[in-house]
């Protein structure tokens, strides 16, 4: 048997390697510049996520004094509604007294009807 030794073209395979080569290295440059672009995308969606955070932290601040200004409103209706369970049952003495002025008055008038008869 009879073995023949076959040397592969070295010009043929290295312009195809060198072409190979120059398209990695575009698409490497691509990949780069892609990246540098998806960073400055990304510095802009945290700075925008910097700002709605201070934005929340306004709005907490907001409703802690909307809060603070709803226990004083309920400290004030806890005052209302204690002066006029005062004034009800100053009414409701008023009312007592004034039905047992009339009893007396009605009482009285029967009493001198009575006597008249």
């Amino acid at each position: 048997m009879i073995m023949a030794v076959m040397v592969p073209r070295e010009t043929v395979t290295e312009h195809r390697l060198d072409a190979l080569e120059k398209k990695v290295d575009a698409l490497d440059g691509k990949v780069d510049a892609l990246d540098r672009k998806l960073e400055k995308g990304l510095a802009k969606v945290d700075e925008r996520f910097k700002q709605i955070d201070e934005r929340f932290k306004k709005v907490d601040e907001q409703f802690k004094q909307i809060d603070e200004q709803f226990k004083k409103v309920d400290e004030q209706f806890k005052q209302v509604d204690g002066r006029l369970e005062r004034i009800e049952n100053r009414f409701d003495a008023f009312l007592r007294a004034q039905w047992q002025v009339g009893g007396m008055i009605v009482a009285g008038l029967i009493g001198v009807i009575a006597t008249q008869l």
